[in-house]
This record gives C-alpha cells, sequence and structure tokens, in this order.
C-alpha cells in the first residue's frame, strides 16, 4: 500500500488491509468528509484506467478506498482491476450505499 499511497502506513497497525467502497460520486463523497476529521490520505483522482478514488484511514486506522467506475468497467466486472492489481492475493468485497 505504501507504493501507491506513499506516507499512508504511518500510524497504521499492520498496514494489510484495505477496504473498497464503490460510490456513485467520489467527488461529493470528498465534499462531506472535508471538514469531518477524517484523515484523506489521498484526495479524489483518476487511476489509469479511469476509475476514479479517494483514499482515507477510518476511526480504526484502517485505509479505505471510496471510489466510482469510469468508462466501460461496469459495477460487477472487476476482473480487469485484479489482472493488474499491484497487491499480492487482491480481493474485492463491494458493499453499497454505506455512504
Amino acid at each position: 500500500m505504501e507504493a501507491m499511497v506513499p506516507g499512508s502506513m504511518d500510524g497504521a497497525g499492520s498496514g494489510s488491509l484495505t477496504i473498497e467502497f464503490e460510490v456513485d460520486d467520489v467527488e461529493a463523497r470528498h465534499e462531506k468528509l472535508l471538514g469531518s476529521g477524517t484523515r484523506i490520505l489521498k484526495p479524489p483522482m483518476t487511476q489509469p484506467r479511469g476509475r476514479r478514488s479517494l483514499r482515507l484511514r477510518d476511526p480504526d486506522g484502517n485505509i479505505v478506498n471510496l471510489y466510482q467506475q469510469a468508462g466501460s468497467l461496469s459495477r460487477t466486472d472487476h476482473r480487469a482491476w485484479l489482472a493488474d492489481c499491484p497487491v499480492p492475493d487482491c480481493h474485492f468485497i463491494i458493499i453499497e450505499n454505506l455512504f
């Protein structure tokens, strides 16, 4: 994770877990989180495959990635992203409508 988000492991426990949530609007989530005391690790940015992503820390120190799909990658087709995942043993857990 440190290679993908420099400084993100500062203050982390084992640093071996990132939780990902798909959202409809990353920019709106970012605006909602600003001023809330949430530690934003990386503001919204577009990943090489076009996925828009915002990384933060939850109150327990876990890294959370809020992302929205862009382009033709559907909400259920994550095989393309997994093929390029830089983290060993990548897995997805999709939980909708939490934020």
